[in-house]
C-alpha cells in the first residue's frame, strides 16, 4: 500500500506540467504547493481534529488567498468536510471554538491585500484583471456548458490549440488540464 502511494507521488512529479511549472516565475507553483498544504492538513484534521490541524489549515489557506484568488475552489470541500464532522461527531462547541480560530487565523491573511488595494488604489475587493477579447486564448465566446462538457474535436490532438478562431481550440477546462498534465502545453 505504502509502495503505490509512492509511486502515485514519485510519478505526479514528473508530470510535464510540474516540470514546465519549476521554471516559471509566476505564483502558480506557489498557488499548487500551498493547495496541497491545504489538503493535506484538510485530511490530517480530519483524521484528528485539532486546533493545531486548523491553524495550518488557516494559515495555508491565508498565505493561498495572498498568492491567487483561485484558492477559493477549495473552500466548498473544505467546508463539506468541517460541515461532515461537525454534524457527525456532535461535539458543537469544541468544533466551534476551532472554526473560530480559523476565521481569526486565516481572516486577517485573507483580507489584508484585498483591504491594501482598496485604500492605496479604490479597487473593488476581489478584482480580476478582464481578459482582452481579442486576444487568441479568450474562451469567452463559449458557453460554459461547452467549457464543461464540449468534447468534440479535442481527443484528436495531444497539444493544446490556444487559438479561438481555430476549429480545434481547445476551451475545455478538464480536456485542457488532462492534455498539459500529460503533455505539457506544445
Amino acid at each position: 500500500k505504502e509502495a503505490g502511494c509512492l509511486f502515485k507521488v514519485v510519478w505526479s512529479t514528473f508530470l510535464p506540467y510540474m516540470i514546465v511549472m519549476s521554471g516559471d516565475t509566476n505564483n502558480d507553483a506557489l498557488l499548487t504547493l500551498l493547495m496541497t498544504i491545504i489538503i493535506l492538513f484538510t485530511l490530517r484534521w480530519w483524521k484528528d481534529p485539532t486546533c493545531r490541524n486548523i491553524i495550518y489549515i488557516a494559515v495555508a489557506f491565508g498565505m493561498a488567498m495572498m498568492t491567487k484568488y483561485s484558492v477559493a475552489l477549495l473552500v466548498p470541500p473544505i467546508t463539506l468536510v468541517f460541515a461532515v464532522r461537525f454534524f457527525g461527531d456532535k461535539q458543537y462547541l469544541s468544533y466551534i471554538k476551532q472554526f473560530a480560530l480559523f476565521v481569526v487565523v486565516c481572516g486577517p491573511l485573507c483580507l489584508w491585500w484585498p483591504i491594501r488595494l482598496k485604500l492605496k488604489f479604490d479597487l473593488p475587493f476581489g478584482f480580476v484583471q478582464a481578459s482582452n477579447i481579442n486576444e487568441p486564448q479568450y474562451i469567452g465566446g463559449f458557453s460554459i456548458f461547452e467549457r464543461l462538457f464540449g468534447f468534440s474535436n479535442k481527443l484528436n490532438h495531444s497539444y493544446i490549440v490556444w487559438d479561438n478562431s481555430s476549429k480545434q481550440c481547445d476551451y475545455n477546462i478538464f480536456i485542457n488540464m488532462i492534455k498539459s498534465a500529460c503533455f505539457g502545453e506544445q
